[in-house]
């Protein structure tokens, strides 16, 4: 969508249309690890990002009390990224992981013309517990802080959720069930010189998940320790407020 020229009306003062004239984004990046007895990790990431993807507000031509969005190359942004996860293991059934970061953004502006930088904070906090027979579940908290990039500020982000799982055929397949006890969405605002909108995403979103894995793995049975992290994605559209 964002190379397509078709336009999109939200109603008679927005639209939205995409830009032919995009390049690719392209990332450098430096990583640093440092393990410490296989049970903390701490990393350190450096990266430059170049032609960065950014949808941008603009007055139409033909009528400045209507407003579109597009997506446009931004300046080069930098990005420091410090984390650090652990594992700690309570009891035989009962592990908990831990992870934190802090990263430091430097973008571009448009409403300062000049180059900025924010913070962002994120929180992960993982229970799981095995119970007898294959049956086991886990409690997963996840926290983000509010951020900014471009002419965007996003609201703090709350995950917490509850999944239990069953092994079956000697640990081959797993049947998990999953679904959020509080989910709440993040509140959106762009400010520019031509104008300021607000989009409110403040409700408890309920989901609910049903997984069923299976390993097809072969040969000689080997002892491993799998860390898994679940990322959710969500795509806002911005609709105008007057």
């Amino acid at each position: 969508n964002v190379l397509s020229p078709v336009v999109t009306y939200v109603n008679d003062y927005f639209y939205t249309k995409g830009n032919v004239n995009l390049r690719p984004l392209t990332a450098d990046n430096l990583l640093f690890t440092f393990s410490l007895r296989d049970k903390t990790e701490i990393g350190l990431r450096l990266q430059r990002t170049n032609n960065l993807l950014v949808w941008r507000s603009f007055n139409d031509p033909d009528d400045p009390l209507v407003i579109y969005t597009m997506p446009v190359n931004e300046r080069p942004s930098y990005n420091v990224q410090f984390s650090v996860d652990r594992s700690f293991r309570i009891m035989d059934q009962w592990s908990i992981y831990a992870y934190g970061l802090l990263e430091w953004r430097n973008f571009y502006n448009p409403l300062y013309d000049a180059m900025k930088g924010s913070f962002i904070t994120l929180w992960i906090l993982e229970n799981r517990v095995d119970f007898k027979k294959g049956f086991g579940g886990s409690t997963y908290f996840y926290v983000a802080s509010g951020s900014k990039l471009d002419e965007r500020s996003y609201g703090p982000k709350l995950d917490f959720s509850l999944s239990l799982y069953k092994y079956l055929l000697n640990r081959r397949m797993q049947i998990s069930a999953g679904f959020s006890v509080h989910n709440t969405g993040r509140w959106t605002t762009i400010e520019t010189p031509e104008l300021i909108q607000k989009r409110n995403a403040n409700a408890n979103l309920a989901q609910f998940t049903f997984k069923v894995i299976y390993n097809f793995r072969g040969g000689k049975k080997v002892k491993e320790r799998k860390i898994e992290n679940l990322q959710t994605y969500d795509e806002t559209h911005d609709e105008l407020v007057r």
